[in-house]
């Protein structure tokens, strides 16, 4: 069942009852791990696409807590140099690379505000990082076809990645993208439905 989210959640204890903690910024970790212990996940798998750091981070907590393999991809130097200090002692591979519509170096743009860096909104600074097409960056992992869980948070660059994934034969269970225009629906709703939305995100669920 489709319902919109709020989170009202935190690390302590309140009255006898242990909150799960939520390193997400909307609920996402904590909608995405309910949904796991209520659906068993075939391969304890996921890929973060602009994992970034374990701060607002949609998978830090499933991967510390339910000890998942993690596909960690983030373009941005510094943030990758954190995220993989964020994520060593877990079962996580790192790749230092955007993920968009081809294969090779593109320009990169960096901003000082923390996260705002992307390949499509314009800055003053810009450094060259490498592309790679999404259907190559799970080819080159041996990520299953049906792995459990996608979390894309590219700063404008999240509709392209979710059309280029439907034209491949990679079909996650669970799908979190940030709310934006573009993405093919007709396509989309062709393998999933919405499970949840939150104030940032949406999450589906491949029927």
């Amino acid at each position: 069942m489709y319902g919109k989210y709020r989170s009202k959640t935190s690390d302590k204890k309140s009255s006898g009852v242990v909150i799960m903690i939520d390193h997400s910024q909307y609920g996402e970790s904590i909608l995405v791990r309910s949904y796991f212990k209520k659906n068993k996940p075939k391969h304890k798998m996921l890929v973060d696409i602009g994992a970034k750091n374990k701060n607002l981070s949609n998978t830090y907590d499933i991967i510390k807590e339910n000890d998942w393999s993690g596909l960690l991809v983030e373009p941005h130097p510094d943030h990758f140099l954190q995220l993989k200090r964020d994520f060593a002692s877990t079962s996580s591979t790192f790749v230092n690379k955007a993920v968009g519509d081809q294969n090779g170096m593109i320009d990169f743009f960096i901003h000082k505000i923390s996260g705002h860096s992307s390949l499509y909104r314009k800055s003053e600074k810009v450094i060259k990082v490498e592309m790679i097409h999404i259907k190559t960056l799970l080819e080159e992992n041996d990520i299953p076809f049906d792995f459990d869980f996608l979390s894309i948070d590219a700063e404008g660059g999240d509709a392209l990645i979710v059309n280029n994934l439907l034209f491949t034969q990679y079909r996650p269970k669970i799908l979190i993208y940030e709310k934006c225009n573009g993405v093919n629906m007709n396509l989309l709703l062709e393998y999933y439905k919405l499970l949840y939305e939150t104030e940032g995100n949406y999450i589906y669920e491949r029927v």
